[in-house]
């Protein structure tokens, strides 16, 4: 099988080429190509099987080069591999759309690179004769459906679907992503499940594009901490090429939705507390200044509703309760100075009215003004 490998880069792509024994994977490496556009010229003069390259080059992208091929039609007897640095990460899911084998991110180990690359020969071998190779024995199919076929259910092997509906999937997939997104406080394995085996069914069992949907699902819901700068990229995605039954695939996924939901929560309860003592800050140092629950929820960027819990939850007393306390220890501070009149002090609390100050300072304290003043 005949291989091109792409890079702008004139060492890598020398080491890329050196990296692999090709000979040993049953690879021809053919080309080598410095620019998207000497590879778009080299795949329309002779045949290739395989297609490495990296995702952003010079002049035309890598992703610009895939939606070229993929309109013209010249990538339905071949497998893509994009390679990219973890600043790139992002591209991923619209290179899985257009029907990228794999998608490795650099540093490229090894044995990593080989595992691919084998999987890639071995999936151009049932398309083109119809064989596979099952430990030391090399099984011979009658038709690319039996291969195909045998290669799915070995995958989704001993998985019960006959529960399972998609007739809600795009609901749940959309609840999930939201419940991340929005960091809400409830379990989300089941919905997970869910997800999972219902892209399974939609997908009629299909390895690979089950694969290429999940992934996207995944990248979906991991840019989410890239859309709040939380992280530019997930390392555990390199993991991924090991997936090789659907248990294996539900385990990961888990843990990968479980992560970006929990640093999401997080972050933004670090946020809502920050907030909140911003809101705090304030009061304590505009105590006379009119305080309404409108304005301390809009300097939160929040419903009032919703900043009264979270004020409550982390201050442990109600907006209400917090300014009246600050107003009264202010109040008794600078009646104990001896130098202000009562009403003085009633304005400077934002009290307007001397006799209204007088019930508050009273409630609150058990004993009148005057009686602070004497002490």
């Amino acid at each position: 099988m005949k291989v091109l490998l792409v890079d702008d880069e004139d060492i890598v792509l020398k080491g890329l080429s050196k990296m692999i024994d090709w000979d040993k994977l049953d690879l021809d490496l053919c080309y080598l190509a410095s620019s998207a556009e000497q590879a778009i010229e080299i795949i329309e003069k002779n045949h290739v099987d395989i297609i490495i390259y990296d995702i952003t080059m010079e002049g035309m992208s890598g992703l610009d080069m895939l939606k070229y091929l993929n309109k013209k039609k010249m990538l339905e007897d071949k497998l893509v591999i994009i390679l990219s640095g973890y600043q790139e990460f992002k591209y991923a899911q619209e290179a899985i759309k257009n029907n990228v084998f794999e998608y490795l991110t650099k540093p490229i180990s090894r044995k990593n690179f080989a595992e691919v690359l084998a999987s890639a020969r071995d999936k151009l071998l049932i398309n083109n004769n119809g064989e596979k190779k099952v430990g030391n024995k090399k099984v011979i199919f009658e038709t690319v459906k039996q291969a195909q076929n045998y290669i799915n259910e070995h995958f989704f092997d001993n998985i019960d679907f006959d529960d399972v509906s998609i007739d809600d999937y795009e609901k749940n997939l959309t609840r999930l992503i939201e419940i991340v997104k929005f960091s809400i406080d409830v379990d989300i394995n089941n919905l997970i499940d869910n997800v999972l085996k219902q892209t399974a069914k939609k997908d009629a069992f299909q390895e690979h594009v089950f694969k290429k949907n999940i992934f996207s699902i995944y990248f979906e819901i991991t840019n989410l901490l890239v859309e709040n700068e939380v992280l530019i990229f997930n390392e555990d995605m390199k993991e991924k090429n090991k997936l090789n039954s659907f248990i294996e695939m539900q385990v990961w996924f888990h843990e990968q939705v479980n992560a970006v939901y929990l640093k999401l929560k997080e972050y933004k309860s670090q946020i809502k507390n920050d907030v909140i003592i911003k809101v705090k800050d304030y009061i304590d140092k505009n105590y006379a200044e009119q305080l309404t629950l409108h304005k301390m929820s809009a300097m939160a960027y929040m419903s009032p509703n919703y900043f009264c819990a979270v004020f409550k939850n982390r201050m442990g007393e109600n907006l209400h309760d917090y300014i009246l306390r600050i107003r009264m220890e202010k109040a008794r501070e600078l009646l104990l100075k001896k130098c202000y009149n009562i009403y003085e002090v009633a304005g400077m609390v934002s009290y307007n009215n001397a006799r209204y100050f007088a019930e508050a300072f009273k409630k609150y304290y058990g004993v009148p003004p005057s009686a602070i003043k004497v002490e």
